[in-house]
C-alpha cells in the first residue's frame, strides 16, 4: 500500500466537491503542537526533523510532511505498508479532531 494523505480543518462540508473555490483554510494550531500531540498517541514517533517525522514499525512507515512555518494550516502523511496502517492514522486524527482526505475524497478512518 501506498497513500497519500492530507490533513486539515476543511470546513463542515460532506464531499470535496462542496468546498468553495475561495477555501481558505483555518489554522490548526502550532506545528510544536501539533507534533505534541502526535507523539502522546504514537510515542516513537522520531520528529527530529520537526519538518518531516517519520513513524516506522515492521508494517508500515508514516512520513509526516510538516511544512517550514510554525502556524500549520494542514500537513500531509505519507504511508507505506500494510493496511495495519489505518488503525494508527484513526487514532491520530481522533486525537486531533481533523479529518483526512486523498485525491478520490474523504475517508472514512
Amino acid at each position: 500500500m501506498s497513500w497519500d494523505l492530507f490533513v486539515q480543518d476543511w470546513g463542515n462540508v460532506d464531499s470535496l466537491s462542496e468546498i468553495p473555490g475561495d477555501f481558505e483554510p483555518q489554522s490548526i494550531g502550532s506545528r510544536t503542537e501539533i507534533i505534541a500531540r502526535i507523539i502522546e498517541v504514537e510515542p516513537s514517533a522520531n520528529f527530529l526533523d520537526p519538518a518531516w517525522g517519520t513513524l516506522e514499525n515492521d508494517q508500515f512507515s508514516i512520513e509526516f510532511n510538516m511544512g517550514e512555518t510554525e502556524e500549520m494550516t494542514g500537513f500531509a502523511m505519507h504511508v507505506r505498508g500494510s493496511n495495519q496502517a489505518i488503525s494508527c492514522i484513526k487514532n491520530i486524527l481522533k486525537h486531533l479532531g481533523l479529518r483526512v482526505a486523498d485525491g478520490d475524497g474523504f475517508l472514512n478512518v
